[in-house]
């Protein structure tokens, strides 16, 4: 495999190719979108409300206040949350049949990659739901192993906790055993997942068959793999890093006046200790640098994929792209 041409090429596509960009914008604007709704979370705790309640009931009032707000809130994230992982799903099944057909036939168009994305969506759908279901059904063991120990500890006396808590050491110990095999199964589950992917959408392949096809290019081509997701994790952090720092701008202006009110004592309102118009500049822009990072990785690995499967020609169901005019 040639990792200085997969890159390059993937750079090229992901800069070049503008119908690709139109096809990440849905993705991006309910990532923007979940991340106002996730900083009006932080906006509705005022910790000032708790610290000034004299009573029970000024404190149950403060409560009712911040779930007021809340609660809406995490229903209207939960609903973007599951609408952004139908989108996401076409979305990259579109990519990966958009940039299959730029390789084959040098061009893709919106509406032909809008469609393909659409069109894989149910296989694609059940083929993540059969891979990441042992990883599913091992995390609940892990609640319930973590759970039922601690409920029980809670209720016994203090005569009883002693025999409780060996019980509770003994989950504890099960429990992190499991969820170490839980991360290494999501390690190779996310390998199977890359490759298992492409060969839906560019071979046609169905679940079962995608899940047969995508371990066997991940074993195959284990080293390459390693290699290329280290080299996009490092990319990833570096820009992750650098749109960190950036974000530290939505305090800096507050940051003198936070000192002092800590100085004093007083706990500083959230709404002081973010400057609300730069916070949403510096989200939108992390929105944007997301959509072409985002956009990359999709691209970086369709590209691999077919240096691993050895691609001349196209062999999909999906119909050609059309021709440029």
């Amino acid at each position: 495999m040639n990792i200085g041409m997969t890159l390059s090429r993937a750079i090229r596509i992901t800069f070049q190719h503008r119908a690709l960009w139109v096809v990440m914008l849905a993705p991006t604007l309910l990532s923007f979108i979940g991340a106002l709704l996730g900083a009006g979370l932080n906006f509705a705790f005022r910790p000032e409300d708790f610290m000034n309640a004299t009573s029970g009931a000024e404190m149950l009032a403060a409560y009712a206040r911040v779930f007021a707000v809340w609660l809406p809130l995490i229903l209207l994230l939960l609903a973007i949350s599951a609408l952004s992982a139908v989108i996401l799903l076409v979305v990259r099944g579109g990519v990966i049949a958009g940039v299959h057909s730029i390789e084959t036939t040098g061009s893709a168009s919106f509406s032909y990659t809008l469609g393909a994305g659409f069109r894989k969506l149910i296989p694609l759908l059940v083929f993540n739901i059969v891979l990441f279901l042992p990883a599913i059904v091992i995390g609940a063991l892990v609640l319930v192993i973590f759970a039922l120990p601690f409920i029980s500890l809670m209720q016994s006396t203090l005569e009883q906790a002693e025999s409780v808590v060996g019980g509770f050491v003994a989950a504890l110990c099960a429990g992190i055993g499991l969820i170490c095999i839980s991360s290494i199964y999501l390690l190779i589950a996310a390998g199977v997942q890359v490759m298992g992917e492409r060969a839906i959408v560019i071979e046609g392949a169905g679940p079962i068959a995608g899940l047969k096809r995508g371990w066997a290019l991940f074993r195959a081509n284990l080293g390459n793999v390693i290699l290329l997701a280290v080299i996009v994790f490092l990319i990833t952090a570096v820009i992750g890093f650098v749109l960190g720092l950036l974000g530290n701008l939505a305090v800096l202006p507050q940051m003198g006046n936070w000192i002092e009110q800590i100085n004093r004592g007083d706990v500083p309102d959230t709404w002081e200790m973010i400057n609300l118009p730069i916070y949403t500049i510096i989200t939108l822009l992390t929105s944007i640098v997301g959509l072409f990072l985002n956009l990359f990785i999709i691209v970086v690995w369709t590209v691999a994929y077919r240096q691993f499967s050895g691609f001349a020609a196209p062999k999909s169901d999906l119909p050609p792209a059309p021709l440029p005019a």
